[in-house]
């Protein structure tokens, strides 16, 4: 089909972080470095135009206390809008 004018949406869960921290449930700062840019990379190659995430982390120690959100959006170029705590990034 024609898909001229479409808008192509991801949902993405970024909680497989969690699972992958070190015994204290914390990542060490090369771990969540490694986990981000592989997130980043996945979004790339998914070239969503509304990117939608869930549970990421805010300030957390056990990611590494970055703004998780922000960071992708600096990353891929997108518009971050963070109404009611909830997270969206979009193309600029």
């Amino acid at each position: 089909p024609d898909t001229e004018g479409w808008i192509k949406v991801c949902s993405y869960n970024i909680k497989v972080m969690h699972y992958e921290a070190d015994t204290d449930s914390t990542l060490s700062a090369d771990k969540m470095q490694y986990k981000m840019e592989e997130v980043a990379q996945t979004l790339r190659e998914i070239d969503a135009d509304i990117v939608g995430l869930q549970e990421v982390d805010y300030f957390n120690n056990r990611t590494g206390n970055i703004d998780q959100v922000k960071w992708l959006a600096e990353q891929l170029g997108y518009h971050m809008d963070r109404p009611y705590r909830t997270y969206c990034l979009r193309v600029k």
